[in-house]
């Protein structure tokens, strides 16, 4: 599920109140209606592909302990509800500089932390959008999975 402007810890804008990552992911679109909820029982994916973070860091680079314990608590749920999935997380194409570098290194700790060969790191390149909108474009979203799709075969044999 994605619910835009949200990060992992933080909203685009900063705030911390709103619904993050891991209060949606147990819906099945971006809505907190107790009658969305997922049954993730319903459906067990081989794969799950992350990439949260760039809402995160539009603020600057959020801090290190706050950042990965909060994902290491939601790559231990996830693995616990889909026991058969790989899990690969990304730091998405939005962000360059010291803000990707941050988030990949972020990225390589969680992975650390959590310590399951069942996690992985995939890299993604920089795509900036145009001068409308820093959104990658539609040309950019095909060049995004096409560089993301011999990481994914590779991972699961595909």
């Amino acid at each position: 599920v994605c619910w835009g402007g949200r990060g992992l810890v933080r909203s685009w804008n900063g705030n911390t109140g709103d619904k993050n990552l891991a209060d949606f992911y147990e819906f099945a679109v971006g809505d907190t209606d107790p009658a969305l909820r997922w049954n993730h029982q319903d459906y067990q994916p081989d794969l799950i592909l992350i990439a949260i973070g760039t809402n995160d860091f539009s603020l600057g680079i959020p801090a290190r302990e706050i950042y990965v314990t909060a994902y290491v608590q939601l790559i231990i749920k996830l693995l616990r509800n889909h026991p058969q999935a790989q899990i690969a997380l990304t730091e998405g194409a939005i962000l360059n500089g010291e803000k990707k570098a941050a988030l990949i290194d972020y990225l390589h700790d969680t992975i650390l932390r959590v310590n399951n060969k069942r996690v992985h790191q995939l890299a993604s390149k920089h795509y900036p959008g145009d001068d409308r909108d820093a959104h990658p474009t539609k040309a950019q979203h095909a060049a995004m999975a096409k560089d993301l799709t011999p990481q994914i075969q590779a991972l699961m044999h595909w």
